[in-house]
């Protein structure tokens, strides 16, 4: 028999940022072993891509990635799209990571019955009545796809057995790895925290209400009165800076 070649798997992504899911399609895409695995990244853009954050960090770290032109226009023109990147490079697993590419996984799958699709669900943010309406809808959705994979088993509790069967469902815990994010700070010497009489704590995300900042701002203002050496900081930006500003 004829030894096959590697899997050929797309992997679609709809947001432009290097953020959490980012980085990690970006770690898969650098590390993965390619005798296996032919992986590539398809960034859906609305220009030609040359300045496509995602896009960028990609051709820096030497990953196949392809520009997808997504101006808003009609699904079945950036379905076209991408079943013409399908055929051109064979590939057989649609890798999808959030709503839209869920849905243009499914409308590809509907022109290319052969093609297996997979998603990734990193989370679903329901802030709002439109945001729980997505988060309903997506998980609906994910019914229809072969493999899901969710990255913790709290988002397992919330796509139930009944919905998604067992068998079509891996959950993989996110992971960081060191040797790209901040491992040189990890060895450096680091002296007494406590040197200057103060505990500094840092939180570093997206201030968005999902992330719970303003809990924490509670907790802390609760501590400082008995434990006056806590000092907390606030790395990011998002929906919510003024309120967490202010509160603060």
């Amino acid at each position: 028999m004829t030894p096959r070649g590697p899997i050929r798997v797309l992997h679609l992504r709809d947001s432009p940022w290097v953020d959490g899911p980012g980085r990690t399609i970006l770690e898969t895409a650098a590390r993965i072993e390619r005798t296996r695995i032919d992986y590539h990244i398809g960034a859906l853009v609305p220009d030609d891509g040359a300045s496509h954050p995602l896009v960028v960090a990609a051709r820096k770290r030497g990953v196949m990635v392809h520009p997808i032109l997504d101006t808003g226009e009609s699904l079945a023109s950036v379905v076209g799209r991408i079943t013409g990147i399908v055929d051109r490079l064979g590939i057989e697993i649609l890798h999808s990571s959030e709503f839209r590419t869920n849905v243009l996984a499914l409308r590809c799958r509907r022109r290319r019955p052969a093609l297996k699709i997979v998603s990734t669900a990193h989370g679903w943010i329901a802030n709002d009545a439109r945001g729980k309406f997505k988060s309903c809808l997506d998980r609906a959705l994910l019914r229809r796809f072969d493999r899901v994979i969710l990255v913790s088993n709290a988002m397992r509790r919330r796509l139930p057995s009944w919905l998604v069967p067992e068998r079509r469902v891996n959950v993989i815990q996110n992971a960081l790895p060191l040797d790209s994010y901040g491992a040189g700070f990890l060895a450096r010497r680091r002296g007494d925290s406590m040197a200057d009489g103060h505990v500094n704590l840092l939180v570093v995300g997206r201030l968005a209400p999902e992330k719970g900042v303003d809990r924490l701002l509670q907790a802390i203002a609760l501590l400082a009165g008995e434990y006056p050496e806590i000092r907390l900081l606030i790395a990011g930006t998002g929906p919510c800076e003024g309120s967490l500003r202010a509160n603060a």
